[in-house]
């Protein structure tokens, strides 16, 4: 069995939304648990970026700032 290699980047933070880009090769889209102070957050978008690479986005609630 192959060794998995995943990396998440932070791209930018925009107009309130976190961005990243998850590189983990090919397959189905990941399943990604966010968490903020220890928290479970829901409303993460994982979606296909190309070349086994997946854009995952988050809005931050301003109590988060």
């Amino acid at each position: 069995m192959a060794a998995l290699s995943e990396k998440l980047i932070k791209t930018r933070i925009r107009e309130g939304v976190w961005e990243g880009i998850l590189s983990q090769g090919e397959g189905p889209a990941p399943e990604l648990t966010v968490t903020h102070l220890e928290m479970p957050l829901e409303g993460v978008r994982v979606l296909p970026a190309g070349d086994g690479q997946w854009q995952v986005r988050r809005h931050i609630h301003t109590s988060a700032i």
